[in-house]
């Protein structure tokens, strides 16, 4: 199911609220990592050093820690990383849509604000009002997808 279509509805029910933004995101943001987390959480507890710890008496936190944490933990971290980048492109989508608080600082709130003022397009500044918030954003996801893609590399 597309998600901005969704949250569009949900922020448009609950109102305009910093809280109801964060909760909107984070609602639809951590199925991805879950659906993922639980796939290899399901290939390592089949493992057979994992029968093996709990023949000998491990118990579920020592099994966890030691084991499949340190397998899930590398998964978990990318994804992460990944998942910002997504949420505050969705964040500025619903701050744009006039979804997001008025009073705060985001940079969908200042393209909106732009795009709305009347005379813009008829003054010679108008790429530098809408051009810092869109380099911005653009800049930052591009960065975060730079660092997902080199953790990925990383050996823990």
């Amino acid at each position: 199911m597309p998600q901005i279509p969704i949250m569009i509805v949900v922020g448009a029910f609950l109102g305009q609220s910093l809280w109801n933004i964060i909760f909107v995101v984070s609602l639809f943001s951590w199925s991805y990592i879950a659906k993922i987390v639980r796939a290899k959480t399901i290939q390592i507890k089949n493992k057979d050093y994992i029968l093996l710890s709990k023949s000998y008496g491990g118990n579920f936190t020592y099994i966890f820690k030691n084991h499949i944490f340190q397998e899930i933990f590398p998964i978990l971290l990318v994804n992460s990383i990944g998942v910002i980048g997504r949420a505050i492109v969705q964040e500025s989508s619903l701050a744009f849509l006039g979804l997001s608080d008025p009073l705060s600082k985001s940079w969908g709130l200042m393209i909106q604000r732009v795009v709305n003022f009347n005379g813009i397009y008829f003054t010679k500044f108008w790429t530098w009002w809408l051009l810092p918030p869109l380099l911005s954003l653009i800049i930052v996801i591009y960065c975060i997808r730079r660092i997902s893609r080199e953790v990925e590399n990383i050996n823990f």
